[in-house]
């Protein structure tokens, strides 16, 4: 897994045509085994993949998180929550550049809302703890660009007409944090 990393930072843009299978290989074997050590290796690697290609995959978040949505809903919650986390750098990373960039961070949030699966208890867990880890700090404090997120999240829910799962799913990240 490290390897993998390691490629990744090594080719940069060029690894980008192979970022979509090598993210969902990744997560796949960590989603079917039940060995800590493995899991771990796996998230640590996406984690460093996702570091090392931030600058490129920042722009438009909708496809990396349409790779990580079947791992959101995942039954077991540790994967959920690990897939929260290592997609939760990218969209920080949107949430940092707000002020200068509104797109990347709206087209993320509006997307996260208009597709989560309002009827998969599991689904939504995984989009809270996105929206959570988003807005976690250092020793359980806030991130400084929580209140850029958490901006363009009531924005983005009020154009959306703050649907019952969309609600939800807010009053959720809030009540988490």
């Amino acid at each position: 897994m490290s390897l993998t990393a390691h490629l990744a930072h090594d080719l940069g843009q060029e690894f980008n045509q192979y970022f979509p299978r090598t993210v969902s290989s990744v997560a796949h074997v960590a989603a079917r085994h039940d060995a800590p050590d493995v899991i771990e290796w796996c998230f640590t690697c996406l984690a460093w993949v996702f570091k090392y290609l931030s600058r490129l995959l920042v722009q438009d978040l909708r496809p990396r998180r349409g790779i990580m949505k079947p791992y959101f809903s995942h039954r077991k919650d540790y994967v959920a929550r690990f897939s929260a986390e290592s997609l939760a750098f990218l969209l920080r990373k949107a949430a940092v550049s707000y002020p200068k960039r509104r797109e990347p961070l709206t087209i993320a949030l509006t997307d996260l809302l208009r597709n989560h699966d309002r009827d998969d208890p599991q689904a939504e867990y995984g989009s809270m703890a996105l929206l959570v880890e988003t807005c976690s700090g250092m020793e359980r404090g806030v991130h400084s660009s929580a209140n850029c997120l958490f901006q363009c999240l009531v924005n983005v829910a009020g154009q959306l007409c703050y649907p019952p799962g969309v609600l939800r799913l807010v009053e959720g990240a809030v009540i988490s944090l």
